[in-house]
């Protein structure tokens, strides 16, 4: 389903935003309520101070433990969003706002309390809320003292964070809702700017991709078609590119060696062909040095002979350039075919008598097989004769002293002939068969 970069870099950029805004937004909401209770406890650090310094609203004299039932009574209807709490030295509940039945442990914990009045108190610290078990909240707490009361503190739990007013629960979730909307608009737009970078940059990959591909396809339509096509490739953009470029290089290494091995047999066929040009246009410039400076004082053999040597090397020369013009023709590809039918039969039986005279200098037998009902063919009869000139002077030239060459031919279709050359030579060695057919 996401086979491309592109769609995986989307989905990976997708993912991480939406575990970025969750893990933001649980950070926004734990920081609102923090930021909350530490207001909330600083708002009212001083309230347990505060109404110790008032004396509960009682105006006996002294404070005794009566009147401070009757104070917490007025201050419990005066501010119910706070419950009051008599704390004796040792952190045992001597008397509340609360009634006894709505306590659920009878001492709170005095390290809370403790670390509140030092001098070095850092905000917000929690204590034990006595009408809920094992459950921590913020409080306001004083030194007090009553003449018949074994008493120490003066312990304020704050409800303020629970019991807010309608109107400031309202403003916070607004604020709330407008945090996570800011939130999840900034990761929108981040997340869509993202996808236009990551596309201008996968775009870019495509096109390279779609070119190297193209590339591909050309070298197999031109070449051997050693590579394996893209269509079956798999995996996202930068993977085909990989396979592609490993393709690709493996090509180029083999179409570089070959054309080093190319050059090679070119060095050495232009150093053959400067070597066989040599030899008669050296023996050329003697024999007509010779006939130029002692013209006068030849015999009319000795010039004849000198003449006739000199005609020889000049054919040797036009047949050599006459080969390589002919090899520049073919590496061209504009060699001219002229087709006509003619009778193959015919052919070979020319051929044959050509070569017997040089058949007979070597002591071999050339001989041709046919059959009497060769049909027509039409094809080049110059260049055929050719082939088969080359061939059967081959055979001659590596047929042992009493051997045999022969020339068959056999019909192969209506309009087909299979022509054999066969000697009784050496042969080619195995290992030289495969370059019957290279370059040079």
């Amino acid at each position: 389903m996401f086979g491309t970069l592109y769609q995986r870099l989307l989905l990976v950029i997708l993912g991480f935003g939406l575990a970025m805004t969750t893990v933001f937004a649980f950070i926004l909401l734990g920081s609102h309520e923090a930021y909350h209770v530490e207001a909330d406890q600083t708002a009212n650090r001083n309230l347990a101070q505060q109404y110790v310094d008032a004396r509960m609203l009682i105006n006996e004299e002294p404070l005794t433990a009566l009147n401070f039932h009757q104070g917490i009574k007025n201050l419990a209807q005066l501010n119910p969003d706070v419950d009051i709490y008599l704390i004796g030295p040792d952190g045992s509940l001597i008397a509340s706002s609360v009634a006894s039945s709505d306590w659920t442990v009878s001492r709170v914990a005095l390290a809370p309390i403790e670390a509140f009045l030092g001098s070095d108190a850092v905000l917000p610290i929690l204590g034990d809320d006595p009408r809920y078990h094992s459950q921590q909240t913020i409080f306001s707490v004083a030194p007090v003292v009553i003449s018949d009361c074994p008493a120490r503190y003066l312990y304020v739990v704050l409800h303020g964070n629970q019991t807010t007013s309608a109107v400031q629960q309202v403003n916070r979730a607004y604020l709330i809702n407008e945090s996570l909307a800011l939130l999840v608009s900034c990761g929108l737009l981040a997340f869509i700017a993202t996808a236009i970078v990551i596309r201008s940059i996968t775009r870019r990959l495509s096109n390279l991709k779609a070119d190297m591909e193209q590339l591909e396809t050309d070298a197999i339509a031109g070449g051997s078609g050693s590579l394996t096509l893209t269509g079956k490739a798999r995996g996202d953009e930068i993977e085909r590119l990989t396979t592609l470029f490993h393709g690709l290089s493996d090509r180029l290494r083999d179409q570089m060696e070959a054309l080093r091995s190319n050059d090679e047999m070119r060095r050495s066929m232009i150093a053959n062909i400067s070597h066989d040009l040599r030899t008669p246009l050296t023996t050329l410039k003697a024999h007509l040095d010779t006939l130029s400076l002692k013209d006068a004082s030849l015999e009319p053999a000795e010039r004849k002979q000198y003449l006739a040597t000199s005609m020889k090397q000049c054919q040797r020369l036009t047949r050599l350039v006459s080969q390589l013009l002919e090899l520049a023709t073919l590496d061209a590809g504009h060699l001219a075919l002229n087709r006509e039918p003619f009778q193959v039969a015919e052919l070979i039986q020319d051929i044959t008598q050509k070569f017997s005279l040089a058949a007979s200098r070597s002591n071999v037998e050339i001989r041709a097989e046919y059959a009497s009902n060769l049909p027509l063919v039409v094809a080049d009869i110059g260049l055929i004769e050719r082939v088969i000139d080359n061939l059967v002077d081959n055979a001659l030239q590596y047929s042992p002293v009493g051997g045999t060459v022969t020339v068959r031919a056999a019909a192969v279709s209506a309009d087909q002939v299979r022509i054999d050359i066969e000697d009784l030579g050496p042969g080619i060695a195995k290992e030289d068969q495969a370059k019957l057919f290279d370059r040079f």
